[in-house]
């Protein structure tokens, strides 16, 4: 969760858009901004998501090299 929202707020600050509010709690984030068109709004959701999966694809790459060469 702090990844995903993480990667949205380095898409906002990618875009120079400006964030109001960035508050990380236990259980959730609050991230306020100002979007200008909904563009920004689809890159901000997609930049979450691809971070998520950017690094689930470092983990898998991980466990193959140390499955495959560390035996």
């Amino acid at each position: 969760m702090y990844l995903h929202f993480f990667g949205e707020y380095l898409a906002l600050l990618a875009m120079s858009i400006p964030v109001t509010k960035f508050d990380p709690y236990w259980h959730y984030v609050n991230i306020e901004y100002a979007p200008w068109r909904v563009l920004h709004d689809v890159t901000v959701v997609l930049a979450g998501t691809l971070i998520n999966t950017f690094l689930f694809v470092i983990m898998m790459l991980t466990s193959y090299i140390s499955v495959k060469y560390l035996k």
